[in-house]
This record gives structure tokens, C-alpha cells and sequence, in this order.
């Protein structure tokens, strides 16, 4: 799907085996705070085969999309995932935007892809885990209708996103 954010012409579209080395290339794009606001912990690099693993997915359980721009150093400039949960009705999402494209809605964007895809798959929530630091994180979350509820003895929140009432919300931002 070709959409726009800003001024950057982009493509979005779900992962596979061949973005393994341009997830690479992204991931080292990644400054140590993205890096701790993502992962909560000092990560230092992503292996070959861990990249392999985050682009192989089983796409019909499982979900990873990325959007690219073309003639970037870096095309990679977002991904968003969800992993589904054993209980079959819920997933743990997470999404990463680099640096210098944020605040364009590329992560509202991949987060609605992410929903419609579990709505249609007939999940009913998504999860998140988020540092009480990472607000632009929780904003988005908490504009769909997200609830958060403590990680004891962490720094962290869950974040529970029921996915109809956020499908209806994001719906009703678009009708505006």
C-alpha cells in the first residue's frame, strides 16, 4: 500500500525473509535511547539469525509489516508486529519509527494495519508493553481507547487495546 507521510512517498507492506538484511541495516540506524524505549534494556546489536527469525514470521498467525521509502540510505523506516498470544485471542504488539521520520503518523499507520489484520483473524485485543517514559508511545495507545495497568516492580505498563473500539476510533479520526 503506497501512502505519504510528510513529504516522503512510502510503501507499506508485510516482511519476509529477503528484509532480513535491511532490518539489519535499520536496526543500526537506532540510537541508544530508541533502543531503550523500544526493548527497555541496552541492546547493542541484532544478530543475522534474530533478524531472520523478527522477518520470517508465519504471517497467518502472526503479523510484520514495514514501510519503506525508496532512495533512503536506511529504506527501512518503521516496522510494527504482533505476536499471537496461546490464548488465540490476543497478540503483543510493538512498532519502532525511526528518528527522523516521527511525529508523521507512520506509527498510527502501522498500528491500524496491525488492528485491521487482527480484526480480521477475529482477535479481539492487543497488548503492549511500554516504559512509563515512552509518552508518544502511550498517547497513541491511549487515543484508541487503550488501558494500562501497572508491571509490578518494573518501569514499564501494559497497555490493553480492545481492537473493535479501536478500529471504531481510529474510524471516527478518519471522519473528520
Amino acid at each position: 500500500m503506497k501512502r505519504r507521510f510528510g513529504s516522503h512517498a512510502t510503501v507499506m507492506r508485510l516482511l519476509g525473509p529477503s528484509d532480513r538484511d535491511t532490518l539489519l541495516d535499520f536496526f543500526k540506524s537506532h540510537t541508544r535511547e530508541t533502543i531503550h524505549l523500544r526493548y527497555g534494556y541496552e541492546l547493542s546489536h541484532l544478530t543475522e539469525a534474530r533478524a531472520a527469525e523478527l522477518v520470517g514470521v508465519d504471517q497467518s498467525k502472526d503479523a510484520a509489516i514495514g514501510i519503506f521509502e525508496t532512495g533512503e540510505p536506511v529504506p527501512l523506516v518503521a516496522i510494527g508486529r504482533y505476536c499471537l498470544k496461546p490464548d488465540n485471542r490476543s497478540a503483543e504488539v510493538a512498532f519502532v519509527v525511526r528518528e527522523d521520520r516521527r511525529r508523521l503518523g507512520i506509527a498510527t499507520a502501522l498500528l491500524s494495519a496491525l488492528l485491521s489484520i487482527a480484526a480480521s483473524r477475529g482477535l479481539e485485543t492487543l497488548d503492549a508493553q511500554v516504559l512509563r517514559e515512552n509518552q508518544p508511545m502511550l498517547e497513541i495507545f491511549f487515543g484508541l481507547g487503550g488501558v494500562k495497568s501497572a508491571i509490578p516492580g518494573t518501569d514499564s505498563v501494559t497497555v490493553t487495546i480492545d481492537i473493535r473500539k479501536a478500529l471504531h476510533n481510529l474510524g471516527r479520526r478518519k471522519s473528520r
